[in-house]
């Protein structure tokens, strides 16, 4: 079953690489290729050697939320709906304040009809 990556911690994304016989510090390129450059397509990332990307297109996937709904509040608060790959639903929600934009992200739990709120980083 093909994985996907968003799903995984850095450490399981670590032990995936080890796996396959790659070194730790390509989670990091790969990660920084998703995150910093937003590329959601392992043949896109050019610092990746042919080989390791067609490994990981044979591992692992990278899908990422479909926005259901948004909806935007007076005080700049942003509370959007999203869809996941399994078809889940989660919200996420963007609050803004003088220096720093707030991102609460949501945590998808093995329980049922669960979401779990968790801050996870400041914007700047």
């Amino acid at each position: 079953m093909i994985k996907n990556i968003l799903d995984l911690l850095p450490e399981e994304l670590i032990q995936q690489l080890l796996n396959i016989g790659e070194k730790k510090y390509r989670a990091n390129q790969i990660l920084n290729w998703i995150y910093n450059k937003h590329t959601t397509d392992f043949n896109e990332m050019t610092s990746l050697s042919e080989t390791l990307r067609i490994k990981l297109n044979s591992l692992l996937k990278i899908t990422i939320p479909t926005i259901i709904t948004k909806s935007s509040s007076s005080d700049g608060t942003t509370k959007y709906l999203l869809s996941l790959h399994d078809k889940s639903n989660i919200e996420m929600v963007i609050i803004p304040n003088k220096k720093k934009i707030h991102y609460v992200s949501p945590r998808k739990l093995d329980v049922p009809e669960s979401v779990h709120f968790v801050l996870l980083q400041n914007l700047v």
